[in-house]
């Protein structure tokens, strides 16, 4: 009947043990011919209280948050991440749709956000990520359609698919200097969002990133050898045509060897593609078969 929970220990807090032992309890509890506690039946101990529970405190210690802990935890408002911590796994507050604060500690030695973590997370409209941090994993923060804005430390090397999603109301995307891929969908749909620069360490870009954001310009940089399209069920969720304020892609790198087929498919035609002046003939050719017609494809701003 508690609307907090507390953890402490040094070990991770793992829902499939506590689901072992509320499974352990059921067994000893019917070969005792007594009724099953109401916990043990529905399943580990805390996640009985996934309706009531309005915050939860993770003490020092604590070294990891396991697969779903929190998941679907409707009421819960505030979460303190200490420093202790190293890994969110998959899922963890996914669907958490209360919840509004995560107070990650000052030196936190988090370097893993798993797939889905914070997903749907409806009312989450900020959070300060740590600098030791380096992996978002898929779709980590999907569908968080309160949050504003995001600075990804420089220690991120990988932002991957759908990581921001439909993030709606995210106006500011600081990406990482260090940053080396970004995959399919990281941002797609964050309809808010007008600016990104993608730092210069980055190899590989995949176009669909940016699908139905009001970004109207894009800096492709010098490191950049590939130009992917990405995967997805449905094609509009690849395709440039809900870029509709998209006016001008610029491609600085000189090292381009391999452009998706598709990769700019639904591109406006009132969108201009500057290459450097060298490559002008050869990116044109690439370019074409990605889905940017030639008429479209000028050197005029290359260097």
């Amino acid at each position: 009947q508690t609307d907090t929970l507390e953890f402490t220990g040094n070990t991770a807090i793992d829902v499939t043990e506590a689901e072992a032992e509320a499974e352990a309890a059921i067994e000893t509890e019917a070969s005792d011919n007594t009724s099953a506690s109401s916990d043990a039946k529905q399943g580990s101990g805390w996640q009985a209280y996934a309706e009531k529970t309005k915050k939860v405190i993770i003490n020092e210690g604590i070294t990891g948050i396991g697969e779903s802990a929190f998941e679907c935890f409707t009421a819960l408002k505030n979460v303190d991440i200490p420093d202790t911590v190293k890994q969110i796994d998959d899922c963890a507050f996914e669907g958490c749709s209360a919840l509004t604060h995560v107070n990650i500690a000052e030196n936190s030695r988090l370097i893993k956000i798993g797939r889905y973590a914070f997903k749907d997370c409806t009312s989450l409209k900020s959070i300060t990520l740590p600098e030791n941090l380096k992996s978002i994993c898929r779709f980590a923060f999907a569908d968080c359609t309160k949050l504003k804005e995001i600075k990804v430390p420089d220690a991120v090397t990988l932002i991957d698919t759908g990581a921001f999603m439909d993030c709606k109301s995210l106006t500011l995307a600081e990406l990482p200097k260090n940053l080396d891929k970004l995959r399919d969908r990281a941002f797609a749909g964050c309809k808010k969002l007008t600016v990104i620069t993608i730092p210069e360490k980055v190899t590989s870009v995949t176009m669909s990133a940016f699908t139905g954001t009001a970004i109207n310009e894009i800096t492709i940089p010098k490191n950049v050898t590939v130009i992917c399209k990405g995967i997805s069920i449905a094609d509009d969720d690849t395709n440039l045509s809900k870029n509709t304020e998209l006016k001008k892609i610029t491609v600085e790198s000189k090292k381009l060897t391999s452009v998706a087929k598709g990769a700019f498919a639904g591109l406006s035609e009132k969108c201009e593609v500057s290459v450097p002046e060298k490559k002008l003939k050869k990116y044109q050719k690439i370019l074409n078969e990605s889905g940017v017609k030639n008429k479209l494809i000028t050197s005029k701003t290359a260097k």
